[in-house]
């Protein structure tokens, strides 16, 4: 039987142009007697990338012409064929240019595979188990062939190959998108032809069942909806309905149609896309409320601003009552509307921290003193039956914190406590100084204060110790922020939170550094015989009310006050003064500026005056606003005695200092 070569040229679309770009890539010669896998063989093979034409041959003496005449580049040989042998056609291969010879046997004994490899064969194959990895060989022999040498033509082929994968990839990924997908209806057979994965998310039908059942989508979309959809098949859509899922959730989807006809006749396709909107939705109505918090932020800025100084104007009258000759009946209405002017200043703080997330304002304070005025607020909360003891060391260290924040420290350690008790029980509340570094976590330089909640309910057990704080709540109570943001509040001041387990219940330890070194606020009060002076004092503020009650206040301790409403008054004022001003005494916010600007122009004239900035707002807002580095904060509202106290501080300050 003559060999029969089947070449690979005949291939269409972009595999066939590919193979057609190799006028000679590789020539495969099969040498098989069995007819079956003979022609599997090349059937096989002669689709594979890189092969050019596939020989086959049934003999020894076909073989033989065929190395000779066709000389192919790779063998797949059989050694058991009539006419000779598969060895008789290896010892008839030349040594030079020799063709890869892959041995195909039913006899894949030692003997024979020594034999081959002799003859230079380097790829034996059992015909029974290892049929599969000679044809991969194959494979990649004409594959690797083809792309070391490929024609011009070959290369635009391979670009275009290139740039068809690329596409068939994103098209792969926009299949897989879960919220969108789209389906294609063919109208001639009432079936959809091509739907994407993503249905069955958008919409949570199976897409099988959607194949024979186009109008299933439907039944998802919720019935005032129906009516704007409904004949999608028929004109093109562009709606967002609501699509009720199976497990009773609800979402918004956007469905986008287009309708192909025959000419001006009946439509014969239908392209639909949809989207899941849902999560669209939510991002615009969270960004939404963000801007309307936003706006409430400013608002409230204002409002409490406007507050402040009329908190300053009536804690300075009621000073200026308390120093006249009043009966002496007066005086607790007096300390009253002190009182309630410190429970104002303090809620407007908490109006701009949690209204605006403003930057809180640390200062040096003592958490005694929180301790105290929290357990007051706490009595109320806790109930009749829960028994408050509180320890507090006498010489505590001042640290340096938010009195709001810790105040919600000590305030939701208590709740706490009070649900473990469940309702009724003791409670201990203890402060003490730590200054002893070994007895602190690395974390947490010496010296330190420390605050102790212990209670003696029983909520926890043995297994509770995973580590994590939910492990500690008292099970279905509490009215509390949770152990977490308890930490998370130490975590701002620098501190820690820990927890244990007693005999009795549970204790909570709070570490939070202690202040060092110099106090960060003038840390000892004057004496009354020291505040006053006869210095030059320019007090700036656009508020009337304010300034009069600045004027009265610096006025009656013998300083010669000059006022303006607003910085050009202010500025016009220290150079008639020919800039012998001592102290300057500014408003934070003016109009049409600021008094920071105020500030550092004044002070690029008179580089020894001294300032002092008032604000409602906290201090480390001045940094954002510029202030000069001498300047000094005092925060409203504030009274006559903290005013005295900081001008007179602050004039007492010498040159060489204000420089440094």
């Amino acid at each position: 039987m003559p060999a029969r070569v089947r070449h690979t040229t005949t291939g269409s679309g972009l595999g066939g142009a590919w193979r057609r770009a190799h006028t000679r890539v590789m020539r495969v010669l099969v040498v098989e007697d069995s007819k079956a896998l003979r022609e599997r063989l090349v059937a096989t093979i002669a689709g594979f990338e890189g092969v050019h034409s596939v020989i086959e041959a049934c003999d020894t003496p076909s073989a033989l012409a065929t190395c000779s005449t066709a000389k192919p580049d790779v063998i797949t040989l059989d050694l058991h064929i009539p006419g000779g042998g598969g060895f008789a056609v290896l010892d008839s291969l030349p040594a030079a240019e020799r063709p890869e010879v892959i041995v195909l046997s039913a006899h894949a004994t030692p003997q024979y595979r020594q034999r081959c490899a002799r003859a230079g064969v380097r790829h034996f194959f059992d015909k029974a188990g290892e049929l599969g990895q000679a044809v991969d060989l194959v494979a990649r022999l004409a594959r690797d062939r083809a792309r070391r040498n490929p024609t011009p033509v070959a290369q635009r082929a391979l670009r275009e190959r290139s740039t068809a994968s690329a596409s068939l990839a994103a098209l792969a990924t926009l299949l897989d998108v879960k919220t969108e997908c789209f389906w294609v209806l063919d109208e001639t057979t009432r079936r959809v032809s091509m739907v994407s994965p993503g249905f069955e998310h958008v919409f949570g039908l199976s897409m099988y069942g959607f194949v024979e059942q186009p109008e299933a989508w439907l039944d998802r979309v919720r019935d005032e909806d129906v009516k704007r959809v409904g004949n999608w098949h028929d004109t093109d859509i562009d709606e967002e309905v609501r699509v009720e899922l199976p497990d009773g959730g609800e979402r918004t989807v956007h469905l986008k149609s287009h309708v192909t006809r025959d000419g001006d006749g009946p439509v014969t396709s239908v392209l639909v896309f949809a989207r899941d909107t849902t999560g669209v939705h939510q991002l615009e109505a969270e960004l939404e409320e963000a801007r309307r918090l936003e706006t409430l932020g400013r608002v409230s800025s204002g409002v409490a601003h406007d507050f402040n100084n009329l908190l300053t104007t009536m804690e300075c009258a009621a000073d200026f009552v308390a120093q006249a000759r009043v009966p002496a009946e007066v005086i607790p209405d007096v300390e009253l509307i002190r009182a309630t002017c410190a429970r104002g200043h303090e809620l407007t703080r908490r109006i701009l921290t949690i209204g605006r997330g403003q930057a809180t304002d640390k200062r040096e304070l003592n958490l005694n003193e929180i301790v105290t005025n929290t357990i007051d607020l706490a009595v109320r909360m806790i109930g009749p039956h829960v028994e408050i003891r509180a320890e507090l060391a006498e010489d505590l260290a001042d640290l340096r914190g938010d009195s709001f924040k810790l105040e919600q420290i000590v305030l939701n350690l208590l709740l706490r406590a009070r649900d473990s008790l469940g309702g009724e029980g003791r409670v201990s509340v203890r402060t003490a100084n730590v200054v002893d570094a070994p007895k602190l976590p690395k974390e947490i330089p010496a010296p330190a204060v420390e605050l102790t909640v212990t209670d003696s309910g029983a909520h926890l057990d043995s297994s509770s110790h995973s580590g994590e704080f939910e492990a500690w709540e008292p099970r279905g109570l509490g009215a509390g922020l949770g152990l977490n943001t308890v930490r998370d509040l130490c975590t701002d001041h620098g501190g820690r939170l820990a927890l244990e387990q007693t005999d009795a219940g549970a204790r909570v330890t709070v570490l939070l550094p202690a202040l060092r070194g110099p106090h960060m606020r003038f840390s000892e009060p004057l004496d009354a015989k020291k505040i006053g002076g006869k210095e030059t004092i320019l007090v700036v503020d656009d508020d009337l009310h304010v300034r009069k009650v600045l004027m009265r206040s610096l006025t009656r301790q013998g300083y010669r006050v000059l006022e303006a409403a607003d910085p050009q008054t202010a500025a016009k004022l220290h150079a008639e003064a020919n800039g012998n001003v001592d102290l300057l005494v500014a408003d934070v916010m003016l109009p049409r500026t600021t008094g920071t600007a105020l500030a550092r122009e004044l002070l690029a004239r008179s580089p020894k005056l001294r300032v002092l900035l008032i604000s409602g707002n906290p201090a480390e807002n001045l940094q954002a606003l510029g202030a000069p580095e001498q300047a000094s904060f005092l925060r409203k509202p504030f009274g006559p005695k903290d005013l005295a106290q900081r001008v007179r501080q602050l004039l007492d300050v010498s040159d060489e200092e204000v420089k440094a």
